[in-house]
């Protein structure tokens, strides 16, 4: 299977305003699936807001919904007590959901 990158499939985005047009919040009102968020607060990345607020939508939503937040994590986990953790909530949470 060949994953292609959102360059490959749309090019690169010159004008700011065409973001709006696959902004997120566009399709909230479409979310119906569960979702675990995962974020932590060192990764420069994805601001950490943005997890936030897809968690905080699922939430109004009633969308079963869980933050799992790392304050001392960057882009990736990579601390082992961390990483027992993240392992744990990942595979709980597929537990539940994947029924």
């Amino acid at each position: 299977m060949l994953i292609k990158t959102w360059v490959e499939i749309h090019g690169i985005v010159q004008d700011p305003k065409s973001f709006d047009e696959f902004s997120p919040n566009k399709y909230i009102k479409n979310w119906d699936t569960p979702i675990l968020v995962i974020h932590n607060e060192k990764d420069f990345r994805v601001p950490l807001n943005q997890g936030m607020e897809a968690f905080t939508a699922a939430q109004l939503r009633n969308i079963p919904s869980r933050f799992l937040y790392f304050p001392d994590e960057g882009h990736h986990v990579l601390k082992p007590q961390n990483g027992v953790l993240w392992n744990r909530v990942f595979f709980e949470w597929l537990g539940r959901t994947l029924k």
